[in-house]
Protein backbone atom coordinates (compact mmCIF):
# COMPACT_ATOMS: atom_id res chain seq x y z
CA UNK A 1 0.00 0.00 0.00
CA UNK A 2 2.53 2.29 1.20
CA UNK A 3 4.78 1.64 -2.37
CA UNK A 4 1.57 2.63 -4.25
CA UNK A 5 0.96 6.02 -2.56
CA UNK A 6 4.63 6.67 -2.98
CA UNK A 7 4.23 5.69 -6.86
CA UNK A 8 1.13 7.93 -6.81
CA UNK A 9 2.06 10.91 -5.03
CA UNK A 10 5.47 10.68 -7.50
CA UNK A 11 3.41 10.94 -10.62
CA UNK A 12 1.02 13.61 -9.28
CA UNK A 13 4.51 15.59 -8.77
CA UNK A 14 5.57 15.11 -12.71
CA UNK A 15 2.04 15.81 -13.80
CA UNK A 16 2.16 19.22 -11.34
CA UNK A 17 5.71 20.07 -13.34
CA UNK A 18 4.93 19.27 -16.60
CA UNK A 19 2.00 21.41 -16.21
CA UNK A 20 3.72 24.36 -14.12
CA UNK A 21 6.21 24.26 -17.28
CA UNK A 22 4.01 24.16 -20.37
CA UNK A 23 2.07 26.72 -19.11
CA UNK A 24 4.51 29.47 -19.85
CA UNK A 25 5.05 30.87 -16.08
CA UNK A 26 8.43 30.12 -16.18
CA UNK A 27 8.49 32.64 -18.75
CA UNK A 28 6.43 35.27 -17.68
CA UNK A 29 7.84 35.42 -13.97
CA UNK A 30 10.81 37.49 -14.97
CA UNK A 31 8.34 40.17 -16.49
CA UNK A 32 5.78 39.74 -13.90
CA UNK A 33 9.28 40.59 -11.27
CA UNK A 34 10.28 43.35 -13.41
CA UNK A 35 6.65 44.65 -13.39
CA UNK A 36 6.98 44.85 -9.68
CA UNK A 37 9.76 46.63 -9.76
CA UNK A 38 7.73 49.74 -12.12
CA UNK A 39 5.20 50.21 -9.90
CA UNK A 40 5.66 53.85 -10.76
CA UNK A 41 5.67 53.50 -14.15
CA UNK A 42 1.46 51.84 -13.43
CA UNK A 43 0.67 54.63 -10.84
CA UNK A 44 1.66 57.84 -13.16
CA UNK A 45 -0.30 55.99 -16.04
CA UNK A 46 -3.05 55.86 -13.52
CA UNK A 47 -2.63 59.51 -12.24
CA UNK A 48 -2.99 60.51 -15.87
CA UNK A 49 -5.91 58.70 -16.38
CA UNK A 50 -7.88 60.50 -13.58
CA UNK A 51 -7.07 63.61 -15.53
CA UNK A 52 -9.03 62.39 -18.22
CA UNK A 53 -12.65 63.64 -17.76
CA UNK A 54 -13.86 60.30 -20.09
CA UNK A 55 -12.36 58.52 -17.82
CA UNK A 56 -13.99 59.95 -14.46
CA UNK A 57 -17.59 59.70 -16.23
CA UNK A 58 -17.46 56.15 -16.70
CA UNK A 59 -14.84 54.65 -14.37
CA UNK A 60 -14.88 57.13 -11.35
CA UNK A 61 -11.67 58.19 -9.67
CA UNK A 62 -9.19 55.62 -10.18
CA UNK A 63 -7.34 53.80 -7.15
CA UNK A 64 -3.87 53.17 -7.09
CA UNK A 65 -2.35 49.82 -8.24
CA UNK A 66 -3.11 46.89 -6.16
CA UNK A 67 0.07 44.79 -5.98
CA UNK A 68 -2.03 41.61 -7.37
CA UNK A 69 -3.14 43.92 -10.33
CA UNK A 70 0.83 42.71 -11.72
CA UNK A 71 0.11 39.19 -11.45
CA UNK A 72 -3.17 39.30 -12.75
CA UNK A 73 -2.60 41.22 -15.44
CA UNK A 74 0.20 40.73 -18.64
CA UNK A 75 3.51 42.21 -18.71
CA UNK A 76 5.84 41.91 -21.64
CA UNK A 77 9.42 43.95 -21.73
CA UNK A 78 11.26 44.16 -24.66
CA UNK A 79 14.24 45.70 -26.59
CA UNK A 80 16.80 45.10 -23.40
CA UNK A 81 14.30 45.95 -20.56
CA UNK A 82 13.87 49.53 -22.45
CA UNK A 83 9.95 48.73 -23.86
CA UNK A 84 7.17 47.64 -21.47
CA UNK A 85 3.63 46.92 -22.99
CA UNK A 86 1.03 45.73 -20.05
CA UNK A 87 -2.40 45.45 -19.16
CA UNK A 88 -3.45 45.67 -15.73
CA UNK A 89 -6.71 45.82 -13.96
CA UNK A 90 -8.07 48.82 -13.43
CA UNK A 91 -10.34 49.60 -10.43
CA UNK A 92 -12.74 52.95 -9.66
CA UNK A 93 -15.53 54.46 -7.57
CA UNK A 94 -18.22 53.45 -10.66
CA UNK A 95 -16.86 50.09 -12.36
CA UNK A 96 -14.16 47.81 -13.16
CA UNK A 97 -11.80 47.37 -16.25
CA UNK A 98 -8.31 47.44 -17.38
CA UNK A 99 -5.24 49.82 -18.26
CA UNK A 100 -3.55 49.09 -20.95
CA UNK A 101 0.76 50.73 -21.28
CA UNK A 102 3.27 50.85 -23.65
CA UNK A 103 6.16 53.10 -22.42
CA UNK A 104 9.31 53.55 -23.66
CA UNK A 105 12.76 54.03 -20.85
CA UNK A 106 14.88 56.91 -21.68
CA UNK A 107 17.16 59.01 -20.07
CA UNK A 108 16.35 57.40 -16.25
CA UNK A 109 12.65 57.59 -17.13
CA UNK A 110 9.73 55.95 -19.29
CA UNK A 111 7.82 57.98 -21.37
CA UNK A 112 4.65 56.73 -22.35
CA UNK A 113 3.70 56.03 -25.65
CA UNK A 114 0.10 54.58 -25.41
CA UNK A 115 -2.32 54.47 -22.37
CA UNK A 116 -6.09 53.39 -22.64
CA UNK A 117 -8.42 52.71 -19.86
CA UNK A 118 -10.47 49.43 -21.27
CA UNK A 119 -14.69 48.84 -20.39
CA UNK A 120 -14.99 44.84 -20.64
CA UNK A 121 -18.10 43.74 -18.96
CA UNK A 122 -20.55 44.06 -19.78
CA UNK A 123 -20.57 43.42 -23.50
CA UNK A 124 -22.99 45.96 -24.39
CA UNK A 125 -20.88 48.84 -22.70
CA UNK A 126 -17.70 47.81 -23.73
CA UNK A 127 -15.43 50.82 -24.87
CA UNK A 128 -11.85 51.38 -25.41
CA UNK A 129 -10.94 55.35 -24.12
CA UNK A 130 -7.92 56.80 -25.39
CA UNK A 131 -5.75 58.49 -22.67
CA UNK A 132 -2.60 58.75 -25.09
CA UNK A 133 -1.22 58.06 -28.01
CA UNK A 134 2.39 58.60 -29.58
CA UNK A 135 1.96 55.50 -31.77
Amino acid sequence: MKRILLIFTGLIAILALVALFSSGLPKAIPNIAKGYANTQLYNDAISLANQDSLVNIRFGDLEHLEMLAILEGETQFSNDNTQIKSSVKLSGDKRKGRLDIEAVFENGKWNYTYIAARIKIPEEEKEIIVILSKL
